[in-house]
């Protein structure tokens, strides 16, 4: 009877491994799948900004999902030519600010652009989130 039991034993052992590894290959296949809550929230600017003077530059990113994204590219470009890209995690359920300094190149009204696009295989839930622009007006000192 022991023999039995352990024949038996074994039988359910073998099934729930084939199950176990049925789902993981559906969840592996599922990654390609997976979309996430990201967004630029804000972008925000000193009160006067100058042509050729260094401006701090606050942005705020966020991502609002249970998924955390290992490798997101985010980008700042402006009307006047300047742009950097850089690929930083985003944990989940996070809100993390970015300060970076831009020297403006010209003078008058410049848009400024920042971006996130999630790593390949990982989907953004609403496009409209991952970029924000802002228009500011860069004066003579």
């Amino acid at each position: 009877m022991l023999k039995n039991t352990m024949a038996g034993l074994k039988v359910l052992i073998l099934i729930f491994c084939i199950l176990l590894a049925g789902s993981y290959c559906f969840a592996k296949d599922k990654v390609k799948d997976k979309v996430v809550d990201i967004a630029v929230t804000e972008i925000n600017f000193p009160e006067k900004v100058y042509l050729k003077q260094k401006t701090k530059v606050n942005i705020v990113l966020a991502n609002n999902s249970d998924l955390g994204v290992k490798d997101c590219m985010f980008t700042v470009e402006a009307d006047d030519g300047s742009k950097v890209s850089q690929s930083i995690p985003l944990p989940r359920r996070s809100r993390q600010k970015v300060e970076m300094v831009w020297v403006p190149g010209r003078q008058g009204q410049i848009n400024f652009k920042a971006s996130l696009a999630p790593p390949k295989g990982i989907k953004a839930m609403n496009e409209e989130n991952i970029q924000v622009t802002k228009t500011i007006e860069v004066l003579t000192p």
